[in-house]
C-alpha cells in the first residue's frame, strides 16, 4: 500500500489531476470522502482492493477503541460506586452521624468540661450568716431568691423536633433560675442521672447557696443554630444554641461580689426522648 500526503485543493483538485478519477477512488464514495476531507489521497495503482480493505480495518479498528473506552468508563464508574458503598456499610459506625452540620462538630467527650457561660470565681468564705450582709445586699438575695420560675412548654411532652428543640431552650432557660434561687428541682428534673454537664451545675449551685451566695438574676437571649437526630436513634436529638447574657454579679454571701461582662457562648444540648418526655443527657460547649 502506498499513501502520499497532499495539500487539499480548495477546488477539490489534486497536484495530480490525471489520477483523481481512476475507478478505484471514484467507486468508493466513503474513500473518496475521507481522501478528500483528510487531504489524502490513496496511491491505488499498488493494489487498489487492498487499499480499500486497510482503511476499512483501520475504520473499525477506531470504533472498536471508541466502544472500547466508552465500556471502560462505564465500568470504572460502576467500580467506584461500588467500592463507595462497600466502604459505606463496612467503615466503622458513627455513634453520633447527626444529620445536620452538627454532624462534623458535635462529640460526647469522655469528661464533660462544663460550658462556663458566667465566670466562676474562687470563694473567699463558707459563712451563711446573712447578718454579714448590708441591708442592701439583704434585699438583692431576697429579690434573687424570689425569682420566678420558668414555664414548662407543654411541647417537652411530644415526640416531635419542635419538642426537643423546646426541651433545650426550656433547661437553659432554668439557667439564671438555678443560679439566683438555689432552686434546683425542675433542673434536676430535666437531667437524665448520667448528665456530667447537669450534675457539675447543679454541684456548683448547691456549694454557692450553702455558703449563702447568690447570683443577681439575668435574662439571656437564647438562639438555636443547629438541630439534628441521630441516623441510628431517633430518639437522641442535638440542639446546637448560641447564649447572649448582660453583665450580671455573683454574690458570696459575707459581702463579697464579682461582676461579669456581657459575653457570648454557644453549646450542643444533647436531649433523649423517654417515650414521655424530653430530658437533657448532656451539654458540651461549642
Amino acid at each position: 500500500m502506498s499513501l502520499r500526503f497532499l495539500r487539499p485543493d480548495p477546488h477539490g483538485r489534486t497536484d495530480e489531476p490525471g489520477q483523481a478519477g481512476q475507478a478505484g477512488v471514484a467507486d468508493s464514495p466513503g474513500l473518496a470522502g475521507l481522501a478528500g476531507s483528510c487531504g489524502l489521497v490513496v496511491d491505488v495503482r499498488g493494489g487498489q482492493a487492498d487499499d480499500v480493505e486497510a482503511v476499512a480495518q483501520a475504520r473499525r479498528a477506531w470504533r472498536r477503541f471508541l466502544v472500547l473506552m466508552v465500556v471502560l468508563v462505564v465500568v470504572c464508574a460502576a467500580a467506584g460506586a461500588g467500592a463507595a458503598r462497600w466502604w459505606s456499610s463496612h467503615r466503622p459506625r458513627d455513634p453520633y452521624p447527626w444529620e445536620t452540620s452538627v454532624a462534623s462538630n458535635y462529640r460526647p467527650p469522655t469528661t464533660t468540661p462544663t460550658p462556663e457561660l458566667t465566670p466562676e470565681p474562687t470563694p473567699t468564705s463558707t459563712s451563711t450568716s446573712s447578718s454579714l450582709l448590708s441591708a442592701e445586699e439583704q434585699a438583692l438575695r431576697e429579690a434573687a431568691l424570689a425569682t420566678p420560675a420558668p414555664e414548662r412548654p407543654a411541647t417537652i411532652d411530644q415526640f416531635t423536633p419542635e419538642g426537643a428543640i423546646a426541651a433545650a431552650e426550656y433547661f437553659m432557660a432554668l439557667y439564671p433560675y438555678v443560679h439566683a434561687t438555689g432552686d434546683l428541682s425542675a433542673w434536676q428534673a430535666m437531667s437524665t442521672q448520667d448528665c456530667q454537664y447537669c450534675s457539675n451545675i447543679s454541684d456548683r449551685v448547691t456549694r454557692l447557696h450553702q455558703g449563702g451566695g447568690w447570683w443577681d438574676p439575668w435574662q439571656h437571649e437564647l438562639t438555636v443554630t443547629e438541630y439534628g437526630t441521630s441516623q441510628d436513634d431517633d430518639t437522641i436529638w442535638v440542639v446546637a444554641v448560641t447564649i447572649s447574657y448582660p453583665a450580671s454579679m455573683k454574690h458570696d454571701g459575707v459581702g463579697g461580689s464579682t461582676a461579669t461582662s456581657p459575653d457570648t457562648a454557644s453549646l450542643y444540648i444533647q436531649v433523649h426522648w423517654t417515650g414521655q418526655s424530653w430530658l437533657v443527657e448532656e451539654g458540651q460547649a461549642a
